[in-house]
C-alpha cells in the first residue's frame, strides 16, 4: 500500500475500534475513486 492508502486504511480501522465501543459515534463518509484496483 502506498503511504496515502495507509493513511486511510488505519482512519477507518480506528473508526471502526471507535464505534464498536461507542455506536453512537458519527457515521465516517469516504470517498474513494481512481483507476483500476479500486
Amino acid at each position: 500500500m502506498s503511504e496515502e492508502q495507509q493513511h486511510v486504511f488505519y482512519r477507518v480501522r480506528e473508526w471502526c475500534t471507535k464505534r464498536l465501543r461507542n455506536p453512537a459515534i458519527e457515521p465516517i463518509r469516504v470517498f474513494i475513486t481512481g483507476g483500476a484496483g479500486t
